[in-house]
């Protein structure tokens, strides 16, 4: 299913205002977890608004390999088919912007289970300044047991695609990469991509 409707929907998707940064895992050789900083960079994008969004998902928590809790805003369809889609955040973290993002994304594609996962262990931003540190501040080795996570919670017989934008869009990648065999699709807006060929090996969707 997903491969053959996620291409034309990420054509016809609204960017949503935000940065565009990508991953910033700190280590890394792709990160640009280094714009943080630039005052540049920040001034180039603005605060969100804050929109009092009452959604039709729920929060939720699941296990992470690391022995914590991982959370997502789940969106769950009448009846669920095996796909799952996973909405990665920009660097300001899971706002209302992504929780109305993820409604939107589950009211068009019927049967599909979305998870917008929390990569920021409940912070979210509302300014630059903050989002530049939280970015900056997030460990790989989480990020991983978060979506590892997530994985496990979906089910081993799930076909998972993921979208995500700025820091989401890096992780988007990431995201399809660790779902190996699971892996049905995989959107990146603005997202630096994981360059080394090895890496890139499990990647199926």
């Amino acid at each position: 299913m997903f491969k053959k409707c996620l291409f034309p929907l990420a054509l016809g998707l609204f960017l949503l205002p935000a940065c565009n940064n990508s991953s910033s895992t700190e280590g890394q050789d792709d990160s640009m977890g280094q714009f943080a900083d630039d005052e540049n960079f920040k001034d180039a994008h603005q605060s969100p608004d804050s929109l009092g969004y009452q959604g039709k998902g729920q929060m939720v928590e699941f296990d992470t390999p690391d022995g914590q809790k991982g959370s997502a805003y789940l969106v769950t369809p009448e009846a669920a088919n095996g796909s799952v889609l996973f909405v990665i955040h920009e660097w300001w973290g899971l706002n209302d912007h992504i929780k109305r993002e993820a409604d939107r994304l589950a009211g068009e594609l019927s049967g599909t289970t979305v998870y917008a996962l929390d990569l920021y262990d409940g912070k979210i931003a509302d300014n630059p300044d903050q989002a530049g540190q939280y970015m900056q501040a997030v460990q790989e080795d989480r990020l991983n047991a978060i979506i590892n996570g997530a994985l496990a919670q979906a089910g081993p017989e799930a076909k998972v695609a993921t979208i995500g934008w700025c820091f989401g869009g890096g992780w988007s990648l990431r995201s399809s990469i660790l779902a190996g065999k699971q892996g049905a699709g995989c959107v990146m807006y603005y997202g630096m991509p994981v360059q080394e060929a090895q890496k890139l090996a499990p990647l199926q969707a």
